[in-house]
């Protein structure tokens, strides 16, 4: 299967993680900074360009990363999936950051979900001090809440997921409305 897509916008995948045991099974969304390593579970996209060309530098972004919370797990029941990026997709600004946008040429691109991580520290996120809790509340309530995360992290299988290849064409960026027709 070979798709076409336009340099500059964002390959947009449809991703399925499913459950094929005989029990449930406890997984996490991905998170902010998923993508980009910065914590678990990692969620991300590779791409292998096939026809040479000059693959463009990431821009920088944000690394404030918020807590994880027990929306962010979710249990799989036998026999189910979810997708794990459509926490994050549902924001339009981190788009382009969740998937990949590459320039012209032909790829084959994967993408992959790892939950290897053992150090809990690194699912956690962080958050800053509201302004109106003092710092040593805000410090026992931080702590309440990561001990709650840490029971629910007990649960999620460590696992390394890659998808299926898949082949993409990238053609040049397609004009800005505003420039068709303009001479």
């Amino acid at each position: 299967m070979q798709t076409t897509a336009y340099a500059g916008e964002p390959i947009l995948f449809r991703v399925r993680i499913g459950n094929t045991a005989d029990s449930a099974v406890t997984l996490v969304y991905a998170l902010d900074g998923s993508d980009g390593l910065l914590r678990v579970p990692a969620a991300y996209f590779s791409a292998q360009q096939l026809t040479p060309g000059l693959l463009q530098q990431e821009p920088g972004r944000c690394i404030c990363l918020n807590d994880i919370d027990s929306t962010d797990f979710i249990r799989l029941p036998p026999r189910a999936s979810f997708d794990p990026l459509e926490k994050e997709a549902k924001y339009s600004f981190k788009i382009s950051q969740i998937y990949p946008t590459l320039p012209a040429g032909d790829y084959a691109i994967r993408f992959h979900y790892s939950t290897l991580e053992p150090q809990q520290e690194r699912w956690m996120g962080w958050s800053s001090l509201p302004p109106d809790v003092t710092q040593e509340e805000w410090r026992a309530r931080t702590k309440r809440h990561r001990e709650a995360v840490r029971q629910q992290l007990q649960r999620v299988p460590r696992v390394r997921l890659v998808s299926n290849l898949v082949r993409v064409h990238v053609e040049p960026a397609r004009l800005p409305v505003a420039q068709l027709g303009a001479e």
